[in-house]
């Protein structure tokens, strides 16, 4: 796990023996994927955490079922009322290995800088929780990150959420990105779950062609570069 993707190709050996957080989970349908790929023999210590109070998760999300097969499950941990911004102060002394944040967004259409706050002030509160040697995985829809890995629906740069900009903003470099598998996860039981337009509305998206970003601490690269470095111009005027 220490040099790939969690959620790109994940297994019970990738599950074993390190310690897990989900942020900003929905219906808790990832977290439930996650954990149906351990077995007898795995030592799981995942810690899944929504934004949303469980009430919201079971009247709005649909997400009851997610919930109570999760609970049956050792070394499970369900945690609701948690902002991805606030893991500094919410979660003082712990720390994980491997810190994984779903297809986040502000609700709403056309939000671009709020969604790059969001990240922003992700990273910066998920740097003091991350354990060393750790690494941060965030997922987003075509487009979003501002990378190659977009393919087709890759925008200019300044017209996304600038993911490894705002990794910049916690000390983290992009050291890699990967599509994102929706079938495969999709065929384990995840459904994305998202508002649409309103806070109140729900409705999933499309994640289908979404990339994996993949981020270290600045000093833990081990030999590991940017993949795509962005260059930055100012104009500096002297009077």
């Amino acid at each position: 796990m220490e040099d790939g993707f969690l959620t790109r190709e994940p297994s019970s050996a990738t599950l074993d023996s390190k310690s897990i957080l989900l942020c900003g989970e929905g219906d808790f349908s990832f977290a439930r994927a996650l954990v149906s790929l351990s077995t007898a023999e795995t030592t799981l210590r995942v810690t899944a955490t929504s934004y949303e109070p469980v009430d919201d998760i079971n009247r709005l999300w649909g997400g009851a079922e997610n919930l109570r097969a999760l609970r049956d499950v050792p070394g499970v941990e369900l945690l609701h009322g948690i902002d991805a911004t606030s893991l500094d102060a919410r979660f003082e002394g712990r720390v994980w290995d491997r810190i994984c944040f779903m297809f986040p967004h502000i609700a709403g259409k056309g939000r671009i800088s709020l969604n790059r706050e969001l990240l922003a002030g992700f990273f910066r509160a998920v740097s003091h929780v991350l354990a060393p040697g750790g690494a941060v995985e965030v997922a987003l829809v075509a487009c979003q990150g501002g990378t190659v890995t977009d393919g087709d629906a890759q925008r200019d740069y300044g017209n996304t959420w600038q993911a490894a900009t705002q990794a910049a903003e916690g000390g983290f470099v992009l050291v890699d990105t990967a599509l994102f598998d929706a079938a495969a996860w999709e065929a384990r039981g995840y459904r994305s779950r998202g508002h649409w337009r309103g806070l109140t509305q729900e409705r999933g998206f499309q994640v289908r062609a979404g990339v994996v970003h993949l981020v270290r601490r600045e000093g833990e690269l081990d030999g590991a570069t940017c993949p795509e470095p962005v260059t930055y111009y100012r104009d500096v005027s002297f009077w």
